[in-house]
């Protein structure tokens, strides 16, 4: 992988890091006084990070290509998956763990989508000088 390559994926993981610890952060805080509610909004956060996790990595596998239909269709399958993910991962929780809290899921899961906008306006590296 080159330098360009390299330059380019920083600020995807640089989200995803950030994705990670805000669920992280946020399950750990609410731990000492809900831990159904701290469980619930880890993985509410889980369930945005894994889908863009995966997005990613089919957006970037794309290594080279000069067609923009290739970077198109990955781009689709890309997004595709990811929705997937989500519906297969909300179906799971909502099945599998009891108790849960649905509003910490669902506040973790929209902190952590809000760190897509968040990231790229406050921790800007140098620039790759497209």
């Amino acid at each position: 992988m080159n330098e360009r390559q390299k330059a380019r994926q920083a600020p995807v993981k640089r989200i995803l890091i950030s994705q990670l610890g805000l669920s992280l952060v946020l399950g750990l805080s609410l731990l000492a006084f809900d831990q159904i509610g701290a469980l619930s909004i880890v993985l509410g956060g889980l369930i945005c990070l894994l889908p863009n996790a995966y997005f990613a990595w089919r957006l970037f596998a794309v290594r080279g290509a000069r067609s923009s239909r290739d970077i198109a269709k990955a781009f689709y399958k890309g997004e595709a998956g990811k929705l997937l993910i989500t519906i297969v991962l909300f179906a799971l929780v909502f099945s599998m763990v009891k108790p849960l809290n649905v509003l910490a899921l669902f506040a973790g899961f929209v902190a952590v989508q809000m760190m897509n906008w968040i990231v790229p306006l406050v921790w800007r590296g140098p620039s790759t000088g497209s």
